[in-house]
């Protein structure tokens, strides 16, 4: 598989994240999966998830609004060449926090995960979709498939005759007469 079908399904599950989170059920438990998470957590965590609770129930059904449109709007860009580094660094800036509060770091602290959760797992396809800068090829369209495309033909040139010079050095001249 290609960066680019990479970069297109992770679009593609961003987008589906998106719609799940837009779901009245999804929308109607957004602040209790908060609260859940907390439990068993490190004194530290418990009150960050607590906190971040109680600011956002009075407004829980917008706040898993805006959540579900950032991600599918994270998801669209990544569908398009020109909007695909924009939005995998939104995906890595928006799976930071769904991590830590959303999945409150995977249960890891508690000691008892099976799993870090998916947003490590995100974090690792964004950046191996990432899209490899644009080389140009010098070397021509007929060695476009090479995998030496960097080298141009003045290289080639400069490394013939480096060759041809070392070689008649070290076995002596090529030229039979001489």
């Amino acid at each position: 598989m290609n960066r680019q079908t990479g970069r297109i399904i992770f679009g593609s599950l961003w987008i589906l994240d998106g719609i799940l989170e837009l779901l009245p059920d999804t929308a109607k438990k957004f602040i209790s999966i908060i609260q859940g998470m907390a439990d068993g957590q490190p004194g530290w965590l418990h009150t960050m998830l607590t906190w971040t609770a109680n600011l956002l129930s009075p407004h829980a059904i917008l706040w898993n609004g805006v959540l579900g449109v950032t991600e599918i709007v994270v998801g669209v860009l990544l569908l398009f060449s020109v909007s695909a580094r924009l939005g995998i660094i939104l995906s890595i800036v928006l799976a930071i926090p769904i991590w830590i509060v959303g999945q409150a770091f995977g249960g890891i602290l508690t000691g008892s995960a099976t799993d870090p959760g998916a947003m490590p797992l995100y974090i690792l396809v964004a950046l191996l979709v990432w899209p490899r800068r644009n080389v140009v090829n010098r070397a021509g369209p007929s060695s476009e498939n090479s995998p030496v495309t960097l080298v141009t033909p003045r290289t080639r040139e400069v490394v013939g005759s480096v060759h041809q010079s070392t070689s008649s050095s070290i076995f002596g001249s090529r030229d039979p007469d001489a």
